[in-house]
């Protein structure tokens, strides 16, 4: 693959073992009409960048929704392990591109719309400085890391997220949206408030 085709990827954790979900897999519930893994798929399918989705080796169903699509499926063994083993798995599995940068995203964020995750791609890549989205009560993915951050990123284990460990030079900068498109589904209740 070319540098110029590396310089962005996306990264899609979707390994979550739904352990707060009451009834089964979250991301194959329905909402609206689609499954929820759906909602973010078709979204992304506007973005134009490498695209690489983690997924539990054992979450078949979900690795079904990728099918035929532009998503490479990289298989995590100990999905329990959490977040941030995930990010980790995906970093060390990109560390031979050297991309010039990193989109890290969830795919329990169903509301997010195309034109954040384009926005957040073409924000300018600065050594030591990474871009999270911000709303009133919310900050955290999709968030936007430089070259320089993969061989943190790489070093996460647990369920620990970047943010609460970001070297202490980090520059941090936000990209704003509104609380109703940063939702998350975690719940049963989650996702009767969101369904119309």
């Amino acid at each position: 693959m070319s540098k110029s085709s590396e310089d962005a990827v996306v990264i899609l954790l979707a390994s979550g073992l739904s352990t707060r979900f009451e009834n089964g897999d979250k991301l194959l519930a329905n909402l609206n009409g689609k499954l929820v893994l759906e909602h973010v798929i078709e979204t992304f399918s506007r973005v134009n960048a490498r695209k690489l989705v983690v997924i539990g080796v054992e979450q078949n169903d979900r690795q079904y929704l990728f099918e035929n699509t532009d998503w490479e499926v990289l298989k995590n063994t100990l999905p329990e392990l959490g977040q941030g083993s995930s990010v980790a798995l995906a970093i060390n599995h990109l560390n031979q591109d050297n991309p010039l940068k990193v989109l890290v995203c969830l795919a329990d964020m169903p509301f997010i719309p195309v034109e954040h995750y384009q926005k957040l791609l073409a924000s300018p890549v600065a050594a030591s400085t990474v871009t999270f989205t911000k709303s009133e009560n919310y900050v955290g993915p999709p968030a936007l890391f430089p070259e320089s951050s993969l061989s943190f990123l790489g070093n996460l284990s647990g369920d620990e997220g970047a943010r609460k460990t970001l070297p202490p030079e980090t520059h941090i900068q936000f990209i704003e949206l509104e609380n109703h498109q940063v939702l998350d589904i975690d719940t049963i209740e989650d996702l009767h408030k969101l369904n119309n």
